[in-house]
């Protein structure tokens, strides 16, 4: 099984050993006494990570399996490939982004 590491109250961050690690944050509900969870794709080569807007859970469960919870479900998702788009989605926009960057120098050096 994978390791996470805690990177704040209700946030942990698990490497997919690929070059991305998913940011799991979970925060809970008193009123429904469930865990609400969101996933975010970070890749490992730039300090931004993006919101994986098809992909929350809510769980059932308590303070102290919560995180065993998350990162079965990661298992699935890695096994299932549901980060996949997120990853091509990423590497498009890291593209568009140094082609820009290469115009903006373009012209700066113009000047």
């Amino acid at each position: 099984m994978r390791k996470y590491k805690n990177i704040a109250d209700g946030v942990i961050i698990t490497e997919l050993d690929n070059g991305y690690s998913v940011v799991s944050m979970y925060k809970y509900n008193k009123i429904t006494e469930i865990y609400n969870v969101t996933y975010y794709l970070k890749d490992d080569a730039v300090d931004t990570f993006t919101l994986m807007d098809g992909i929350t859970d809510v769980f059932d469960t308590d303070y102290k399996s919560i995180k065993t919870m998350i990162m079965n479900r990661i298992e699935n998702y890695v096994k299932e490939g549901a980060f996949g788009c997120y990853m091509l989605r990423n590497q498009y926009e890291q593209e568009c982004f140094e082609l820009g960057n290469s115009i903006k120098e373009k012209e700066r050096l113009l000047c």
